[in-house]
């Protein structure tokens, strides 16, 4: 409805585009806020039980993203090779 408005920035429709980017926002915010109150209740919780096991499990659960990735960028494993390899590419990109 507001691209077939012809997007406009004030008026009624803008003012219901506007509302529905807040509402948006907002459940956006609380949706982020529950999760992380579960995260703190779930840990409480195992913390609470004395039950190291079950602790650990939960924070595995939570905040684990799995094995380390390698850092490979062009074949380099090295951090400051890689950073040599950066330096060279904007050099070369940016020479006058």
């Amino acid at each position: 409805m507001w691209k077939a408005a012809g997007r406009p920035r004030s008026g009624p429709i803008a003012n219901l585009r506007y509302a529905d980017k807040r509402n948006y926002k907002r459940k956006l915010y609380s949706e982020r806020e529950a999760q992380r109150r579960c995260y703190t209740n779930d840990l409480h919780d195992a913390v609470t039980s004395k039950s190291g096991a079950s602790f650990w499990n939960c924070w595995k659960s939570k905040f684990n993203r799995g094995g380390s990735a390698g850092k490979f960028v062009d074949g380099l494993a090295d951090e400051a090779k890689i950073a040599d390899a950066f330096a060279e590419h904007f050099r070369k990109t940016y020479q006058f």
